[in-house]
């Protein structure tokens, strides 16, 4: 089945590379080198970087954009990034050339923008937006115009696939996950199909588009429900205790690159914010075939999202002694998978979270790995900084200066152009 996706992977990139499809993007020469690009967004600042990689010197900056973190980064196969922009309410399709930044496609969408998916073929994005109005929106991703639909959502939670091709939208209002066939979707028609209970406060979502399956994060663990002919079907919710391990729960889903597992963190924040470094940290890894629970201790304090590329997972803590960089192996077929390979110390924030005090107010920090997981990165939230770690070494190899502050840690995303996703969903 891996070689059945790697085999999918390498006929879409051919297909792209005909003439007339995805004009945009074709229009627009890669980087000399196609080494990749590290981008780097400071929202408050307003400003989009590019980074050569492997130099990291500055390429090319984009301003005037207010980049969505929330809805996350989503890379495509072809060259083209998908970002939200908060400031002008529009979905971009940016594309990094030898030496500027190029927005190769825009269009409006709905305020408040959550979340961002894209189907396997790249021909549809799907927005989720906190509307009362147009909580829906497919945007065509080769003449950029956009359909709406008028459903109820709350934070709607989106992923895009299946056959024949159809939008899955998490409700948070109604506590279920729906499906709206695409065909119907740009008939306007705002029944679903089939819809699936959920737990409730659901946040954080995958999809499996080998399997067929959807993974939804709830309060009550997560939320499997398997893509069948006549819609959707529940199939069982994996437990957040494992291990002898239990507390919190997870909100930021991922599959690992070859799609053999689900990974993500649970956060335990029980108590009060102010006993932050107190907090605990534990990895979650499902092995998709068995459906097989392993949860670990991770690390004590602040633990936000983490990069995942090559065989490795990046993720950062904070607590009152000190930050760290911590490497995980996810490569499955490892004798240490799913177990911590280093930790790393980091510089002080200058304004990082404090012992006694709430830590959302203060700086933080966003992590992102290179592809084959041979580089890492992590901000320094208010410092404009960023350290760059040599994953093999376990050490931070430099400290990359970033022109603006990067306030409350910014957002980062390595690429490399012609590298394949799994998964289809905006992080």
């Amino acid at each position: 089945m891996v070689r059945l996706r790697w085999v999918f992977g390498a006929l879409l990139l051919v297909l792209l590379s005909f003439p007339g499809l995805n004009a945009a993007a074709q229009a627009t020469p890669a980087p000399a080198d196609d080494a990749g690009t590290l981008f780097v967004a400071d929202p408050a600042a307003e400003a989009l970087y590019a980074f050569a990689l492997p130099d990291l010197t500055l390429a090319a900056t984009l301003d005037d954009v207010v980049m969505n973190t929330h809805a996350g980064f989503l890379p495509l196969p072809d060259g083209r990034l998908l970002l939200i922009d908060d400031a002008a309410d529009e979905l971009l399709a940016v594309q990094r050339t030898a030496d500027a930044l190029e927005v190769v496609g825009r269009v409006a969408v709905p305020a408040d923008v959550t979340h961002l998916a894209v189907d396997p073929a790249l021909t549809y994005a799907l927005v989720g937006a906190i509307s009362d109005t147009a909580a829906l929106t497919l945007v065509d991703l080769a003449t950029y115009t956009a359909s709406s639909l008028p459903v109820e959502a709350g934070e709607a939670g989106v992923m895009l696939g299946g056959d024949p091709l159809t939008v899955y939208h998490r409700n948070d209002a109604a506590l279920q996950v729906e499906a709206y066939p695409v065909t119907a979707f740009l008939a306007g028609d705002t029944t679903p199909s089939a819809a699936v209970p959920t737990g409730a406060f659901g946040h954080g979502e995958a999809i499996d588009h080998a399997r067929g399956r959807l993974y939804l994060a709830t309060d009550d663990g997560v939320d499997v429900v398997g893509l069948t002919a006549d819609g959707l079907q529940y199939e069982t919710t994996w437990p957040w205790a494992a291990n002898d391990r239990d507390g919190g729960r997870a909100y930021f889903a991922r599959l690992t690159p070859d799609g053999s597992h689900f990974i993500t963190y649970i956060a335990n924040r029980e108590g009060e914010e102010t006993a932050w470094g107190e907090w605990s940290n534990d990895l979650y890894l499902v092995d998709l075939e068995t459906d097989t629970v392993t949860r670990s201790e991770l690390a004590p304090g602040v633990v936000f999202r983490f990069a995942l590329a090559g065989n490795l997972a990046l993720f950062f803590a904070m607590t009152p002694a000190g930050d760290q960089a911590i490497l995980v192996d996810a490569d499955p077929a490892s004798a240490t998978f799913g177990q911590t390979l280093t930790t790393i110390p980091l510089a002080s924030l200058s304004n990082g979270p404090q012992a006694g005090e709430s830590p959302w107010e203060a700086e933080s920090r966003i992590a992102a790995l290179t592809p084959d997981g041979a580089t890492g990165f992590i901000s320094h939230g208010g410092d404009g900084v960023i350290s760059v770690i040599d994953t093999q070494a376990g050490v931070v190899s430099q400290q990359l200066a970033v022109p603006t502050s990067l306030a409350g840690g910014g957002y980062m995303i390595a690429v490399n152009e012609g590298v394949p996703f799994v998964d289809t969903v905006a992080r």
